[in-house]
C-alpha cells in the first residue's frame, strides 16, 4: 500500500489550483508539436497531446481558441499557435 502524500499550504486553494495549472500548461508548452507544413490531427489526438478530455478541446475550437479545418483536423501550426497563446 502507498502512503499518501499531503500538501499543506498558506495560500488560497484556489491561487495554489491557478499556480499548478500554470506550470502543467507551461510544461505542456515546453513539449509542443514541431510545425510541419501540412501535418493535422484529429480531436482525440490532439486532447491526446494537451492531456484534456475530447470535449474540452471540441469547446476549445468552438470558442475559438483552437483553429481546425471544416473537416475538424487541426494543423501543427494552429495547435503551436494555442499553445503560444495560452500562458
Amino acid at each position: 500500500m502507498m502512503a499518501q502524500e499531503q500538501i499543506i499550504t498558506t495560500i488560497p486553494a484556489d491561487e495554489f489550483w491557478a499556480r499548478m495549472e500554470h506550470i502543467i500548461d507551461s510544461k505542456i508548452r515546453q513539449h509542443k508539436i514541431t510545425d510541419k507544413t501540412h501535418e493535422t490531427y484529429s480531436i482525440t489526438a490532439v486532447a491526446k497531446k494537451l492531456k484534456r478530455s475530447n470535449a474540452k478541446v471540441v469547446e476549445l475550437i468552438n470558442i475559438g481558441l483552437l483553429k481546425a479545418t471544416p473537416d475538424g483536423r487541426i494543423s501543427a501550426r494552429a495547435l503551436n499557435e494555442y499553445l503560444d497563446n495560452t500562458i
